[in-house]
């Protein structure tokens, strides 16, 4: 299956928050921090509208590495990520060059997607140093492979650098 950063890019508008201690802390400086690194998504859930899990889905490469998103200090990242093989030999990764800035609550992500210009936008619900999860609504097209019940996706990501 592929997925592109943070699956975050296979979709052109999506939903992120990041925490604030005070009226004059820069929280985007504190997101970019902490956000600058390498990132694997481990799981991805299916929540309702009370934001109750209602489906899990685990990250499975097979024989292959798990996809990688890579936040670069100046605003630019690298998604990489790898088709499902069962064999080592088979996997072959793509890569996709993009931009992101932390803007308050919202993760924003910059990159084409064959001729058009995208921004995807996703609601931080959690940043630290090893964990990033991130909020998205689900887009018509995935609509069919979830419960009727579905509105939102979380998308989890652990630091591997």
């Amino acid at each position: 299956m592929k997925r592109k950063f943070l699956s975050f890019l296979g979709v052109a508008v999506m939903a992120l928050g990041v925490i604030s201690c005070g009226s004059d802390d820069n929280s985007s400086d504190k997101g970019n921090n902490k956000l600058v690194g390498k990132w694997t998504i481990m799981e991805e859930l299916a929540l309702d509208a009370k934001g109750n899990v209602v489906e899990t889905d685990m990250y499975d490469n097979g024989a292959c590495p798990l996809d990688v998103s890579e936040f670069l200090v100046g605003g630019f990242y690298q998604d990489t990520y790898y088709n499902y093989s069962e064999v080592a030999s088979d996997c072959k990764s793509e890569v996709e060059d993009g931009t992101w800035k932390v803007e308050g609550d919202k993760l924003k992500l910059g990159f084409v997607e064959g001729a058009l210009n995208v921004e995807a936008v996703f609601t931080i619900k959690e940043l630290s140093d090893n964990t990033l999860l991130v909020d998205r609504p689900m887009t018509r097209d995935e609509a069919e492979d979830y419960e009727l019940n579905v509105v939102t996706i979380r998308q989890v990501f652990k630091k591997v650098k």
